[in-house]
């Protein structure tokens, strides 16, 4: 005895939501589960992958542009400033396009060449990667 036959209804589930003919026949080809199913879950875990790695650049490189912002404030002010040596690594962490974004708008370290040189050399060091991982020389699956 099926949980619904008790209800009055059938031996089936109930139709919740009604679809047209169509989609109905195409949701029946998808019941049973092949090898595109698969790899559409696989698909959706490398999407859902690349999102959080989209919002993580995008969260940092603003972070980035932030603390060059509030760090020449703070330099114009004369007061407590941030190190240097955050500031590199907030851009080794992937802010570098945010950083190089803070010193034009800010117009802040630009003097400083060790700095500049650092700051230049982890940029290369991320477009170089990025060259790789896009060429498909460095492959990220495991």
């Amino acid at each position: 005895m099926s949980r619904y036959e008790g209800l009055g209804r059938s031996r089936t589930a109930p139709n919740l939501v009604k679809f047209s003919p169509r989609f109905s026949r195409c949701l029946e080809s998808v019941k049973k589960p092949s090898v595109f199913s698969f790899a559409a879950i696989i698909g959706i875990g490398y999407v859902r992958r690349m999102w959080i790695a989209i919002m993580y650049l995008w969260a940092i490189n603003g972070l980035t542009l932030l603390a060059f912002g509030w760090d020449k404030l703070r330099a114009r002010r004369k007061k407590r400033r941030i190190p240097e040596r955050r500031m590199l690594w907030l851009a080794a962490l992937g802010g570098s396009p945010g950083a190089l974004v803070g010193r034009w708008i800010f117009q802040h370290k630009t003097r400083k060449r060790s700095f500049s040189v650092w700051l230049f050399a982890i940029t290369a060091i991320q477009l170089a990667t990025y060259y790789l991982i896009a060429s498909g020389a460095l492959s990220l699956q495991s």
